[in-house]
């Protein structure tokens, strides 16, 4: 009787063992099934969203940047409501004669930018320096003078060499020779160095110079300068004499940063055609 009774005891037992582990088994594989059919389903959906071509998903990725994009550039980045002026005044002189000397007037609220080469009297800058030539420049042209930057010839180099090369017009084939310098150019359309553009500024008339100039400030505001602007504006303020302050910078650079990036700005202009 206890015999029986012990077995039947041990035969329960298992039974339970089995059934248990029978279930779990079942368990796992319903579970796994259904795993599977949520897969096959997502990605099913997947593919009919994509008309079940896959180069769709490229498509839509390049069509969604190129939208964002746009939008960035159409939203973010115009001149339309830059307000504000400017006029800076440039001197490149070498012991208190000047070589080149012009201004650069910048006015947002009327969309334009404008470059005035001068011909300022070296007596007057040796005797008054910038304050003689602010005070001429406001007097001959009605052009009140906001900064200045004064270089020497080495100098203004040095910061020309910051920039890759310049799209410049050359409007006639040049072949000048002196005891400092040949400079030799083709017509049309090129690319020059900082020594072949500062050479070409030197030996050119206030009319061809304020050209000059002004394929000179498009070929410098570039996205990819603007990007670098604290470093260049670090190489530049150590390589001339300016009242141009890092507060000056800090306030202006965002102004530059839309100008460069919109499709909508202005462009500079000789002073000639403002007339």
């Amino acid at each position: 009787m206890v015999f029986k009774m012990n077995r039947n005891k041990n035969l329960f037992n298992e039974n339970k063992k089995n059934t248990g582990n029978i279930n779990f088994k079942y368990f796992i594989i319903a579970f796994s099934v259904f795993v599977l059919l949520i897969a096959v389903f997502s990605v099913v959906y997947f593919m009919y969203s994509l008309d079940f071509d896959l180069t769709n998903i490229v498509d839509s990725t390049t069509e969604s940047s190129s939208l964002n994009s746009i939008e960035e550039s159409t939203n973010k980045y115009s001149v339309e409501k830059l307000t504000g002026k400017s006029n800076i005044l440039f001197i490149c002189e070498e012991e208190k004669n000047i070589e080149i000397s012009f201004v650069v007037a910048t006015d947002f609220d009327s969309k334009k930018m404008n470059v005035l080469s001068v011909n300022i009297d070296s007596n007057l800058y040796k005797t008054n320096s910038v304050n003689g030539a602010k005070s001429y420049i406001e007097s001959a042209y009605g052009i009140k003078i906001d900064k200045y930057v004064v270089t020497n010839k080495t100098q203004a180099k040095e910061i020309l060499s910051l920039f890759d090369g310049f799209r410049v017009n050359v409007e006639k084939n040049i072949d000048y020779k002196s005891k400092d310098f040949n400079l030799e150019l083709t017509e049309g359309y090129q690319y020059l160095s900082s020594e072949l553009i500062f050479n070409y500024l030197l030996i050119s008339d206030n009319l061809t110079r304020e050209k000059v100039l002004c394929d000179l400030i498009n070929s410098v505001l570039k996205k990819e300068y603007i990007d670098n602007s604290q470093n260049l504006f670090t190489s530049f303020v150590r390589n001339c004499e300016t009242d141009i302050s890092v507060i000056d910078y800090s306030e202006n650079i965002e102004n530059l940063k839309i100008y460069v990036n919109s499709n909508d700005k202005f462009l500079p202009l000789p002073w000639s055609d403002n007339q």
